[in-house]
């Protein structure tokens, strides 16, 4: 049986690289504004809270509940008494062996089974045609992701935050 060619991908026509450069542009301009707004956000948060006190001070009382009623102490103590129950009946029932051995025969049959469905040239199309579109929305994430950056730059380069 003879596999098909692997999928190959189209040369875009200039009006498609057009229109996906403006999406990527327009994409990229959003998320650069949107991340410096953000960042704006943050920092005025920063202020009021150490202006305010609001997380030293619920820190304080959390440390000292914390010393008045044990509750770390409670905690570790019943974590640990889980813990070895947990052991106990792993090396009484042997879980953890047998839970090994399953998986291991389970990766067995699934490699497999994905072997023997590779040599069926209708799925080899498939997943050949798959893997091209993976390939193309990963090329825009990081032509996105390229622009975004640039874009944030200038963006605090403007305000003159950098």
């Amino acid at each position: 049986m003879s596999l098909p060619p692997p999928y190959e991908e189209k040369q875009p026509t200039s009006g498609s690289q057009s229109v996906v450069g403006r999406t990527e542009d327009v994409v990229a301009s959003v998320l650069a504004k949107s991340y410096v707004l953000g960042k704006g956000t943050v920092g005025i948060a920063k202020s009021f809270d150490e202006k305010h006190r609001i997380t030293s001070t619920a820190a304080a009382k959390v440390v000292s509940l914390n010393q008045k009623i044990g509750l770390s102490e409670k905690i570790g103590a019943g974590a640990s008494a889980v813990t070895g129950k947990v052991r106990e009946v792993d090396r009484r029932f042997e879980v953890s062996g047998k839970t090994k051995s399953a998986m291991t025969a389970a990766g067995q049959k699934v490699s497999g089974a994905g072997s023997a469905m590779m040599k069926n040239k209708y799925v080899f199309g498939g997943v050949s045609l798959v893997s091209g579109a993976f390939r193309k929305v990963g090329h825009a994430a990081s032509e996105v992701g390229s622009k975004t950056k640039e874009k944030v730059m200038a963006e605090e380069m403007r305000k003159g935050s950098f």
